[in-house]
């Protein structure tokens, strides 16, 4: 019983280093882009991206190293988690398309806050890229709110 608390209380403290230590390296790099600030709202979207994503898995690791010390059988816990994780993928497939879309965007540098674009059949000025959508105003200052998932064609105008 000690020893499991002992193993336990270590296995919480090494999740604990790895996530200051990654966040301080994530943090490190975005230091890099304060000259521009387009670049760094851009780095700072994916640097919250993988904040998150680290972050999530180092507490999933965590959570079932810790069953397994305490003699769970993490198997059907595991396997249970898959199914569920599987039935929520197929739910939400726009949601996911949407936001991979947004990564590649984001990461491709496609188009810029303030550029004048052709999406979609609609034309305005960007004003927010998301990892979910893309906001354009047009000259009659309507928002057009458009999924990332939907956008196959950009034409840059001037």
């Amino acid at each position: 019983m000690t020893r499991n608390i002992v193993y336990s209380i270590a296995i919480i403290l090494v999740a604990l280093v790895v996530k200051v230590i990654s966040n301080l390296i994530i943090n490190n790099a975005l230091t890099k882009f304060d000259k521009n600030f387009l670049l760094k709202q851009r780095a700072l979207t994916i640097a919250t991206l993988i904040k998150n994503t680290l972050n999530l898995a180092a507490l999933v690791i965590t959570i079932i190293m810790l069953l397994d010390q305490w003699g769970i059988n993490i198997a059907p816990i595991i396997t249970s988690v898959g199914i569920a994780g599987l039935a929520v993928g197929f739910g939400a497939q726009a949601l996911v398309r949407d936001i991979v879309t947004g990564i590649f965007i984001l990461i491709e540098n496609q188009y810029n806050v303030g550029d004048k674009l052709k999406i979609a059949g609609l034309e305005g000025r960007v004003k927010e890229i998301t990892l979910r959508s893309t906001i354009l105003q047009d000259d009659f200052g309507t928002i057009h709110i458009i999924p990332n998932s939907s956008i196959s064609i950009i034409t840059k105008l001037k």
